[in-house]
């Protein structure tokens, strides 16, 4: 909450109000571009499940929704929504399988974005050459980007590997759709940031935005421990606006809608839970879980 407080203390109070007022309007499109972006989710998530264990479409964009909300609003953050969803759809995936597809469509999701921060610190490092910058900066743009790199390649065969995830069917076609798919995450992040950024009046050329969603997803690790990610991803929204010249008052009404957003999401997935949980008590205790895994 400090964090939040210095934020808007930076911008001012007035300041804040009246651009999240532009962006009010805004709210009902950023919701349904979001919608999508689940469904990319669910659509990866069933895409790592073997062939003859995929539920329906709609079940996995409910228990995304559901196992967001438990990462988004506890401590745990991911290491609690990968386990939720799992168990959401047991009845129609074995548990070992869906968790397993799950991590891999997570991984997946992560290997993307360290690409996409690889990628920003390449276009901060080639602009800062362009400009006669020499020495140390460039440098550890260049080392930054080959760290995260490194990182994200090992990520991905220590975790994806058939000895941690031996259910998933880790053919050359799945992945292509899992990055596929992933991109196409990142890629409505993007078009919701220029939507809004344009809005309130900053200059959002897409390397701009590019490079600021790119390095949000490094704002986001600390982020996803934190309850809700309070303080943490509007100060740093705010930052980076700041310094890629967006300006700090765009990314802190930036930051705060899509927080508008994500509270939203986590709602209608607790209430799916609660539809879930009733319908099952409804159905008696001849429905119990027909595959729980080995």
């Amino acid at each position: 909450m400090g964090l939040l407080a210095w934020a808007v203390a930076g911008v001012g109070v007035r300041t804040a109000i009246a651009q999240l007022r532009t962006l009010g309007p805004l709210l009902p499109p950023v919701l349904v571009i979001n919608a999508v972006r689940y469904i990319a989710q669910a659509a990866a998530w069933r895409v790592a499940v073997p062939l003859g264990s995929r539920p329906p479409l709609w079940r996995l964009v409910t228990a995304c929704l559901t196992g967001e909300a438990f990462g988004y609003l506890t401590f745990a953050g991911p290491l609690a929504s990968v386990p939720a969803r799992a168990l959401l759809v047991r009845d129609r995936v074995p548990l070992r399988e869906g968790a397993a597809a799950a991590a891999l469509e997570r991984v997946v999701f992560i290997l993307t974005a360290a690409a996409m921060v690889v990628a920003a610190v390449v276009l901060v490092a080639h602009h800062r050459i362009a400009e006669g910058a020499t020495g140390w900066p460039i440098v550890a743009s260049i080392a930054s980007a080959v760290i995260v790199g490194v990182v994200a390649v090992a990520a991905i065969f220590a975790v994806a590997s058939r000895r941690w995830l031996p259910s998933c069917p880790l053919s050359a076609s799945v992945l292509t759709r899992l990055v596929c798919l992933a991109a196409a995450q990142h890629a409505i992040a993007l078009v919701e940031a220029t939507i809004m950024l344009r809005a309130v009046g900053a200059p959002a050329a897409f390397r701009r935005v590019f490079v600021f969603e790119a390095l949000m997803r490094l704002v986001g690790v600390p982020a996803a421990f934190v309850p809700a990610g309070i303080g943490v991803y509007e100060s740093g929204s705010t930052v980076l606006a700041e310094v890629l010249h967006l300006g700090a008052a765009s990314g802190l009404s930036l930051g705060l809608m899509r927080r508008v957003r994500a509270l939203i999401f986590s709602a209608i997935g607790l209430l799916t839970l609660v539809l879930h949980r009733a319908a099952r008590t409804d159905a008696g205790p001849g429905n119990t879980p027909a595959r729980t895994g080995p």
